[in-house]
């Protein structure tokens, strides 16, 4: 019997077994990262945006006497917040969309015009907000609107398209995501005279009081009654949209936000800048889990004033992630914020 191999034996076993040891801890050590990396996106809210299109605040009865209820955002504003004055800074959706990705004022940077002939490139340093958000791990999505006045980087969105969704995101990975709702823009509001006869509205003719400065008639008649109609035709689509969340397991963890894009579209609102042209709607939705958060109890109202060039900042500032200096806007939601604030 060859005795060197006999006492190789034990020496190669050990070798082998700490190799083996070794690889074991690496492979726990290994397991554990990702544990923790997991851990740490479900640490973040997930944000959501609702917006509906050319809808001032006037058209909510949540806000003003005869306006029209939408339970699904009432729905929300249980367990959230209620901005009584939130304002969008430009009466049409180009310059309004321009200031809430950037969070800057449109006219200091060049993207106050609606329709350009060209796009103005994002202020030197700056990039529009969900860029950063990115970088911080949240995956960002757009369905599907964007109408900016900015020449956008290739680095804002991970989806934009009327296909976009939170849905493609990474396990535990936390979102950002934009839904936007055309029922209630101006171009659903053109018929003709055929059309007025033969298509009556849901919603009573006879129960539509028109603003003191909009003639009494019955075309005006007909078409605030239309306007209620597609309130709440949207409404409806923003129930089946929170219904699919709520199904995901995802209502715990997500802020929505909802608000209007820029004032209604009957005459004196949208394309003037008359309050009823900028006063916008805006509930926001707060998770009981993050109600550390915000700087009221969930199913207040707020009297406090915000804007457009804000919601970029806040939304940045809820998921931990630096402002840049280069923003106009300040947080209003997010730790350290005070009802004062």
């Amino acid at each position: 019997m060859n005795t060197n191999c006999l006492v190789a034996l034990p020496a190669f076993y050990y070798r082998v077994h700490n190799l083996l040891t070794t690889s074991k801890i690496i492979w726990l050590i290994f397991i554990w990262s990702l544990f923790q990396i997991g851990l740490q996106g479900q640490d973040r809210p997930n944000i959501l945006w609702i917006v509906t299109e050319d809808n001032s605040k006037h058209y909510l009865r949540m806000y003003d006497e005869g306006g029209v209820s939408m339970p699904a955002v009432e729905g929300l504003a249980k367990d959230g917040i209620i901005f009584n004055n939130a304002f969008s800074q430009g009466p049409v959706c180009s310059v309004a969309r321009s200031t809430l990705i950037s969070g800057t004022h449109a006219p200091r940077v060049g993207a106050q015009y609606h329709r350009t002939m060209r796009k103005a490139p994002m202020p030197v340093g700056l990039e529009m907000f969900p860029y950063y958000l990115r970088e911080a791990g949240y995956y960002t999505t757009n369905n599907s609107k964007e109408d900016y006045n900015f020449i956008r980087g290739d680095s804002v969105w991970d989806a934009s398209s009327n296909k976009a969704s939170y849905k493609n995101r990474k396990e535990g990975q936390p979102f950002f995501h934009v839904q936007n709702f055309g029922i209630t823009h101006e171009g659903r509001l053109h018929f003709s005279e055929k059309q007025m006869q033969g298509n009556q509205t849901n919603t009573s003719t006879a129960s539509m009081v028109p603003h003191p400065y909009h003639p009494d008639t019955d075309i005006f008649r007909y078409t605030q009654s239309l306007y209620h109609d597609l309130h709440q035709r949207a409404d409806q689509a923003i129930a089946l949209f929170l219904k699919e969340l709520e199904a995901d397991g995802l209502m715990d963890d997500t802020f929505v936000f909802y608000y209007g894009d820029h004032g209604g579209v009957l005459p004196g609102s949208k394309g003037y800048i008359f309050e009823r042209g900028v006063h916008v709607p805006l509930v926001v939705y707060v998770p009981a889990k993050w109600k550390h958060l915000v700087p009221v109890q969930r199913g207040s109202r707020i009297d406090g004033f915000v804007q457009f060039v804000d919601f970029g900042p806040t939304v940045l500032h809820l998921a931990g992630v630096e402002i840049p200096d280069e923003m106009d806007g300040s947080a209003f939601l997010g730790k350290g914020i005070t009802k004062k604030a």
